[in-house]
């Protein structure tokens, strides 16, 4: 730490000479296991993936200028700050800018700071996600005159995610007309900002359940009627937006959260505009994946861009693939260079899915590459959703419809209620000891592989049992679809070290933590376990390998 201080005119002399990578070095060196550690290491990581992204030239020289002057004004930035802390002497203004440096040493610290500035009025903040943008947490929010509590989301703009002063007076009223649509269904709402100076958020209501892209990621099917109404929310949400001037931009599943009781809701329409400074591989490969050829092409969004990437939300859906895949940005851009030169490719991928054959042309319609020749608009798109039948959904007339929905309702309560999830976990365990072994090894792969903590991994465990349990409450018998899905969840834990018994025991100590979770709801154990016997007589087969 001394030598850094002692050579902060070096290190401006190489940034000045455009001889960054050299600084961000000896940066990196003098400052190991100092306090700026962390942020020393995200601005060697953002000029290694601007060198990248030059190198396999998936920006512009433009692009790379703009960026490489972000990253020099913020190693200067910390230059300054850590010379006039070292004179212990510092300007209002300076001042500021150790607040959004200090904010960038480590999500703890950042937490530290959000909750001291946010302390009247949001509490228990816990953190959910990092972006490369932005930090979500969960919040409650309870009110002063009521004292009546609820859940917000809350998105903190990480201090080097620069947003232009010159921008907020833009983003403030488009910030005001997201809000005019809070309440709207299919719309997350937008409650609270705090956009005068760091640390930025934007408050929103919290969302009970999972983004649509880990939903689609782990490959279980959906109803036709499922599709159906979650196409329909979503159109409609976009057909409200649109109305109100707003383009949404970033529509793709990543930004669609699935609520368990309310369906699918947008992310709040792009209130802080789109920034080219700071780009992941990550980022791009979504923008290859997801843009309309005017968005990739001219940097130019509209209605009808977001309708092109509905279509590919919808092509999604129904095939549970993306229709623009591929390992790498280049694969991906191959795709649509094909697609450009062959547009029954879509039909034929289609043609294996459940999606109806008007629908399908529908959907090739909205991905015409020339904006003028897509829909009119979601209006239009929504007429052609109200023609696809509800198929596969349970209906009043199956034999066991009363009992299957009494399950549903039954396992909700069950997820919700405090220690359910630890009480089951701590049944099966103990039930089947050598599944231990099988849950520590693949923890601590997750661990080596993403640092996470084991918390974090029993969170993520809970939402995927919670996901299997929905998908096979919603299928009344075992489709095609979820015949292979199931097929592959008994090849994939089976290489894990799953024994087939496991799964005849997993489901009985579910069952066992049910009663115990939510005996009140039925007139006896045995009833429970009828309606689990009717909902799982064709899948525990399936699971069991035979």
């Amino acid at each position: 730490m001394v030598q850094l201080k002692e050579n902060i005119g070096q290190l401006r002399k190489l940034v000045e000479e455009n001889r960054v990578g050299e600084a961000l070095q000896k940066l990196s060196r003098w400052g190991k296991y100092s306090e700026y550690q962390v942020t020393i290491s995200l601005l060697l990581s953002d000029y290694n993936d601007l060198k990248q992204d030059a190198m396999v030239r998936v920006i512009t020289q433009e692009e790379e200028r703009v960026r490489l002057i972000q990253i020099k004004k913020s190693i200067l930035q910390l230059l300054a700050h850590i010379r006039d802390t070292a004179q212990g002497a510092l300007s209002d203004e300076q001042e500021g800018q150790l607040v959004q440096i200090t904010l960038a040493k480590n999500e703890a610290e950042f937490k530290r700071l959000l909750e001291h500035k946010l302390a009247l009025r949001y509490t228990n903040l816990e953190h959910l996600s990092s972006g490369d943008n932005a930090i979500i947490y969960r919040a409650d929010q309870v009110d002063p005159v009521t004292g009546v509590g609820r859940k917000v989301a809350i998105k903190v703009i990480k201090p080097l995610s620069v947003i232009d002063d010159e921008n907020l007076e833009h983003i403030r009223a488009d910030l005001a007309k997201a809000k005019q649509l809070s309440g709207l269904d299919g719309i997350i709402s937008v409650l609270d900002e705090g956009l005068d100076a760091p640390p930025r958020y934007i408050v929103t209501e919290y969302v009970d359940g999972m983004r649509l892209s880990d939903r689609l990621k782990e490959g279980w099917p959906y109803q036709v009627g499922e599709v159906r109404d979650m196409l329909y929310t979503m159109a409609r949400a976009l057909a409200q937006g649109h109305a109100s001037g707003l383009v949404h931009n970033n529509l793709w599943p990543s930004n669609v959260l699935v609520d368990r009781q309310r369906g699918p809701r947008l992310s709040p329409f792009q209130v802080v505009r789109a920034s080219y400074v700071k780009r992941t591989f990550e980022r791009l490969r979504l923008f290859a994946m997801y843009w309309s050829p005017e968005q990739i092409n001219r940097d130019e969004a509209t209605e009808q861009s977001d309708q092109y990437a509905f279509g590919l939300l919808a092509f999604e859906l129904f095939a549970g693939r993306p229709f623009f895949r591929g390992e790498t940005v280049l694969d991906i851009l191959r795709k649509r260079l094909a697609f450009d030169e062959n547009p029954g490719l879509l039909l034929e991928e289609l043609k294996t899915t459940q999606c109806p054959p008007h629908f399908a042309q529908a959907i090739a319609r909205m991905l015409r590459p020339v904006p003028a020749d897509r829909h009119w608009d979601m209006e239009e798109v929504l007429r052609a959703i109200e023609g696809i039948a509800p198929l596969g959904e349970l209906t009043p007339q199956h034999p066991d419809y009363e009992l299957i929905r009494k399950l549903r309702a039954s396992y909700n309560r069950c997820r919700r209620a405090p220690g359910f999830y630890e009480d089951f976990y701590r049944r099966f365990l103990d039930a089947a000891p050598h599944a231990r072994e099988v849950f520590n090894r693949a923890w601590e792969r997750r661990m080596d592989k993403h640092g996470y903590t084991e918390e974090r991994i029993w969170k993520y465990q809970h939402r995927m049992l919670d996901l299997a349990v929905e998908r096979m409450l919603r299928f009344p018998s075992v489709s095609t679809a979820m015949n292979q899905r199931l097929q592959q969840l008994w090849e994939q834990h089976q290489r894990a070290g799953v024994q087939a018994a496991d799964y005849a025991i997993f489901l009985g100590q579910l069952k066992e933590a049910m009663w115990a979770c939510d005996q009140g709801s039925w007139q006896s154990i045995e009833e429970l376990s009828r309606a689990w016997d009717v909902v799982l007589k064709e899948t525990l087969p399936i699971l069991s390998g035979a």
